[in-house]
């Protein structure tokens, strides 16, 4: 059974993320598995909910759970770094966790931020690096293997993030996208992962109404490298 992993920072990522990716890969067959870094326990509260800040992150993995489960996700990985400052963790030991579950798993794809963050978050962005060095020294450690796919979440071409956003000089924009993947057929549950969150529901209300965010996933493919020439790809499991 061949695998896809995700890797993220922080548990609702998934959920904003390429869920219907996850959920086609479920329906394909694959093995699926996701890594989670943090807790989230410094997110914002959705106004509606009663909660004890301090309890928030232990409520947000029994979310990222539910969230998973109606993914289909078959392993959930949770790490405990502290939420805010994964920029600030040995980066080193970040990288080396992330080998030993690519060892472990050996998964045919590869999903996670870009060097961008989406939005620059400092967390995305950690993890993002953490992930391309864990999949380089992967490769290297097993050059016989039959080489993975390494996948970055990107953005709609026309979204204000991908053509040069004036916050956009705090940070990079995200790599255009190689890989447009229709998932319509999987938007229940898309919405099934994100209502999982409800701690965040002020986060991902404001774009259930938006259809291609709904939709659509899009990524960029980062190795093997996607030619100038190519056409872009529109599904993972050909």
């Amino acid at each position: 059974m061949p695998t896809i992993l995700s890797v993220w920072a922080h548990p609702d990522d998934e959920a904003f993320g390429p869920v219907g990716v996850l959920a086609q890969a479920h329906a394909a067959g694959y093995r699926t598995v996701v890594i989670t870094a943090t807790h989230g326990e410094l997110g914002q509260i959705s106004p509606e909910i009663e909660l004890d800040p301090t309890q928030l992150g232990s409520v947000r993995l029994e979310e990222l759970h539910q969230a998973c489960q109606a993914i289909g996700v078959d392993r959930s990985i949770v790490w405990d770094y502290p939420d805010g400052s994964l920029a600030l963790a040995n980066a080193t030991e970040l990288r080396d966790k992330i080998v030993e579950v690519l060892n472990a798993e050996q998964p045919a794809i590869v999903l996670t931020f870009g060097p961008d963050g989406i939005y620059g978050h400092p967390d995305h962005i950690a993890i993002s690096m953490a992930t391309t060095q864990a999949f380089a020294q992967y490769l290297a450690l097993h050059p016989t293997i039959d080489q993975p796919r390494l996948y970055y979440q990107s953005v709609a071409p026309n979204s204000p993030r991908s053509v040069n956003a004036a916050s956009s000089d705090k940070y990079p924009d995200p790599l255009p996208a190689t890989t447009i993947i229709n998932v319509s057929e999987y938007a229940d549950t898309k919405r099934a992962a994100l209502e999982a969150h409800a701690t965040q529901r002020h986060d991902w209300q404001q774009f259930l109404d938006q259809a291609d965010w709904f939709h659509t996933v899009y990524l960029h493919r980062v190795y093997p490298s996607f030619g100038l020439n190519d056409q872009p790809e529109t599904t993972l499991f050909a």
